[in-house]
Formats: C-alpha cells, sequence, structure tokens
C-alpha cells in the first residue's frame, strides 16, 4: 500500500461519514481498515469498512501518466439463519440497498480533498453478485462490497 493510495481511503471514508443525513437508508460509521476483521458479535450492527486494494500506473502519453487507485467499500452484517436454513431476505435486501446508494453516491463524483481523483468505475464483489456468497455460505455474513475506482492523471518529465 502506498501513502498516496492511502489517502484516497482516508479521503473515501471521509466523505461517506460527511454525507449529508437521509443520503443512505441506514446509518453507519465508515472505518478504515487494513484487514477487516470481525467477530460474530461486532458483525450484529451493520459495518462498513473501507481497504485499500490497488493501484496502477501508466503511461498514456508523452509525459502523461495514469494511475487507478482501487479502494474496496464493504457493507457487512451477520445475518442469522432461520431455523429452515434460509437468509432473511429483507436484512439482506436492506445490505445490498445500501451497497447500491454507496455506489450511486461517488458516480462521477471528484474527491472532496483531493479534486485530480475522479471516479471512473465500480465493480460489485469479486465475482459481480450483488454480495459475498462464500461469506454468506459459510459465516452467514451478508456482505456487499464495492470496488470504487478512482483515476489520476499527472504530467511527468521524460527522462
Amino acid at each position: 500500500m502506498t501513502l498516496k493510495e492511502l489517502r484516497y481511503v482516508v479521503a473515501v471514508a471521509a466523505e461517506l461519514a460527511a454525507a449529508p443525513s437521509g443520503t443512505f437508508s441506514q446509518p453507519f460509521t465508515p472505518a478504515r481498515k487494513t484487514i477487516p476483521r470481525f467477530t460474530t458479535e461486532e458483525l450484529a450492527t451493520l459495518r462498513v469498512t473501507v481497504v485499500p486494494k490497488a493501484n496502477v500506473s501508466e503511461r498514456i502519453g508523452r509525459g502523461l501518466v495514469q494511475t487507478d487507485y482501487a479502494v474496496d467499500v464493504a457493507a457487512m452484517k451477520y445475518v442469522a439463519p432461520a431455523a429452515d436454513g434460509e437468509v432473511d431476505q429483507a436484512e439482506a435486501d436492506k445490505i445490498v440497498a445500501l451497497a447500491e446508494e454507496i455506489q450511486v453516491f461517488f458516480d462521477l463524483r471528484h474527491l472532496k480533498d483531493y479534486a485530480d481523483a475522479l471516479w471512473t468505475n465500480t465493480a460489485w464483489n469479486p465475482s459481480g453478485a450483488p454480495y459475498a456468497v462464500e461469506l454468506l455460505e459459510t459465516k452467514s455474513v451478508m456482505a456487499s462490497i464495492l470496488t470504487l475506482t478512482f483515476r489520476v492523471m499527472r504530467q511527468k518529465e521524460e527522462g
């Protein structure tokens, strides 16, 4: 993890925390984490974590460098299985809806403290599904994970 990457993670968490009341359907306090580990008891309440994922730089022209910074935002909560083993669909739907709201919140957004960082895309979970199936099946944790990508362009002297 680079210091630049870390500053974008901090900025994403700060923007979520500073969102006007009513922006999201559920209240939460975003937390920057290196590794988002929680006990089942801690996940009894909704958790939203912001984690650095990756950065990729490439030359796109004479003296022009483009860097994409990827940041994972995860909304997660323990969802106790029903007696028949099924998931409480209403609780699961709330987590997915919150992740969708977070996605919309960042669409076309420049990070407030880093106006040079423009949102370029959002990807859902590594599988592309709206929630992490393996966490739900193995740990009864409903987690929607978004990868937000912010692009920064900069001029650089060649040589």
